[in-house]
């Protein structure tokens, strides 16, 4: 039945009225309590959301304001979920993974990128990882923000063998 080793803790559910804030505010929704299949009590969590403004459809052009030439974007966390397990004895040991973020002023990520940064390893973390209190900083203007492009590529760290490729993908700015 359980090809995969998961063991479940437990679920739990929450109401989606508990977003209700101001756009862009972090809020700590109502503790989610948890419960197995027999309906016996195994924890809970917290989540924190943001409520964002749906982005504009892609064929609507930038709006910049008007005394906006350039600034900073800052990275403060990223998260990972169902990161794949790229160990050979992956039942047995779980991955150590990082990102490397590199940024291109292209959409075809040709050349070399304008921006680089790499995280951390999460020790042991699986398939989902965190990585918070990040300090990365890149400068940014209209033309980067318009053509920009932000390669992810997540690694497994190793200790006496190279860095496993887990994945990669892009999005533009």
């Amino acid at each position: 039945d359980n090809a995969t080793f998961d063991t479940l803790i437990g679920t739990g559910m929450m109401q989606l009225d508990d977003l209700i804030a101001p756009f862009g505010v972090e809020i700590e929704c109502k503790a989610v309590h948890l419960t197995d299949k027999k309906g016996n009590l195994t924890g809970k969590v917290h989540i924190f959301a943001i409520l964002e403004q749906p982005l504009p459809p892609k064929d609507i052009p930038l709006e910049f304001p008007e005394k906006f030439d350039d600034g900073t974007c800052y990275i403060k966390r990223i998260s990972g979920f169902s990161i794949e397990n790229k160990n050979w004895i992956g039942i047995l040991n779980k991955q150590d993974p990082y990102l490397e973020l590199l940024l291109y002023d292209n959409s075809a990520c040709t050349g070399s990128p304008i921006w680089d940064g790499i995280t951390s390893p999460i020790m042991d973390s699986g398939a989902h990882a965190l990585w918070d209190m990040l300090d990365f900083e890149i400068p940014i203007d209209k033309k980067l923000i318009e053509k920009g492009t932000l390669m992810v590529i997540a690694k497994d760290k190793n200790i006496h063998k190279s860095d496993a490729i887990i994945g990669c993908g892009m999005c533009s700015l």
